[in-house]
């Protein structure tokens, strides 16, 4: 199965890691063995420069099972005089600070930050770039240390409006968005529910 096919719940193959690699996901660090073997951890580092730290993958044991959504790349920082277009906006409204945004991610790929601060924030104007355009993405969010319940509202660039009630700690997921290099997606975090 490809990696653009495999669901974000899905246990990841060493065949996956592969694909992944051909499409430019991510970067191999080791020749990746020619099997339909699902991952470890161990195996994602070892095979991948993964986001190491990223909590669902730095959670886990390192012989317990990877699935898609428990790896990220990794971002890297260059010196170029192009301009990276905003396409995601974190927008905090003046009562939230509730929880955190920890870890963001779209079809588990680590946008660029492009303006703010860099995750965990609670806090209003976080700028990014996302690679992942098109017009079936899937956004995730990690809240952690929640202290009061919020809502997080997500205005993608066709203007379809989703939103999510933030009751615990964990990854929210906005599937079917449309993102593109023209309208930017607007994510407002506030506090209690919807």
């Amino acid at each position: 199965m490809s990696w653009a096919g495999l669901a974000n719940n899905q246990i990841v193959s060493f065949n996956n890691l592969q694909d992944a690699v051909n499409t430019g996901q991510f970067t191999a660090l080791a020749t990746i063995p020619v099997s339909n073997e699902e991952i470890t951890k161990t195996d994602a580092s070892t095979y991948v420069n993964c986001w190491t730290s990223y909590p669902l993958f730095a959670n886990k044991a390192s012989n317990q099972l990877i699935a898609k959504r428990d790896l990220v790349t990794t971002t890297s920082t260059t010196t170029s005089s192009t301009t990276l277009f905003t396409n995601l906006f974190f927008d905090a409204t003046t009562s939230a600070c509730g929880y955190y945004i920890t870890a963001i991610d779209v079809n588990s790929v680590v946008p660029t930050l492009t303006g703010g601060t860099n995750v965990p924030f609670c806090t209003d104007g976080h700028s990014y770039n996302t690679t992942q355009t098109g017009t079936n993405e899937t956004l995730n969010l990690t809240v952690g240390s929640l202290s009061l319940n919020g809502c997080i509202t997500v205005t993608d660039s066709a203007f379809n409006t989703y939103s999510q009630n933030i009751p615990s700690n964990g990854v929210y997921s906005f599937t079917g968005l449309v993102i593109d290099n023209t309208t930017t997606v607007q994510i407002i975090i506030a506090d209690n529910f919807c």
